[in-house]
């Protein structure tokens, strides 16, 4: 057909090569953290079809991408980013008249992981376990830290972002415009996750001095600084001492 016929095909473009001028030309439509995270995907990708031409690629290759993905372990999460960026990369593809058809909007469901995921529960603290975690959990930065997200729902990006200022004086109100990003494996202060993620929390009566805490006891800046040169602190780094 004449769609066909408009196709600009280059027999020697390899999936890499178009996967690299796509990511490279991304760049301006999203948040540096989100772009920075973006390297790991592209690379199972390339990784793995990186070395077919992108007009040789079948539906029959993501399936059998995807399903490696899926013996080697890896999340249902990663292997949902790596399908939905291969779309996209393809879509790009077709825009620009390299290809005729998107063979990753073509491909077949992982039917035995999806059936298998969608019967799949998300893990959650019982409410046993957070009273365990409430009576347990020191009286200290970190303790408090993890009570507010608990009985507030804060992410910890959003935690370590909070300055003195970000908590009411009586501890009754969370207030959430900022966010601690990775960059590069590099900790910046950004904004949060969407433009709905900028709200004012209210903390529940019990809590309150947890927070309270928190404005008292924490950094001048950031209540979660590192001493050394004032550093923001990575959720690496609050995970591990979690």
């Amino acid at each position: 057909n004449l769609r066909d016929a408009n196709v600009r095909v280059n027999q020697l473009l390899v999936l890499s090569e178009w996967a690299q001028n796509w990511y490279d030309n991304y760049k301006s439509q999203v948040q540096p953290s989100t772009y920075s995270g973006y390297k790991y995907t592209l690379k199972l990708i390339t990784t793995h079809l990186g070395s077919l031409k992108v007009k040789d690629l079948l539906p029959i290759h993501v399936n059998s991408f995807l399903d490696t993905l899926s013996d080697l372990d890896y999340s249902r999460s990663q292997i949902q980013k790596c399908r939905a960026m291969l779309i996209q990369i393809l879509d790009a593809a077709e825009s620009n008249n390299l290809i005729s058809r998107n063979p990753a909007r073509m491909a077949k469901k992982l039917r035995n992981i999806d059936e298998d995921w969608e019967d799949s529960t998300k893990d959650a603290f019982t409410e046993e376990e957070i009273n365990l975690l409430d009576e347990y959990l020191p009286n200290d930065l970190l303790g408090n830290s993890i009570r507010l997200m608990l009985y507030t729902g804060i992410r910890v990006q959003e935690l370590l972002a909070l300055t003195p200022a970000s908590i009411s004086e009586d501890g009754s109100v969370l207030r959430i415009d900022q966010a601690i990003k990775t960059v590069n494996g590099v900790p910046v202060l950004g904004t949060p996750k969407s433009k709905r993620s900028k709200r004012t929390v209210p903390i529940p009566a019990a809590y309150r001095n947890c927070a309270m805490f928190l404005r008292s006891n924490g950094g001048k800046e950031l209540i979660w600084t590192k001493t050394l040169k004032q550093s923001l602190y990575s959720v690496g780094s609050f995970r591990r001492r979690y």
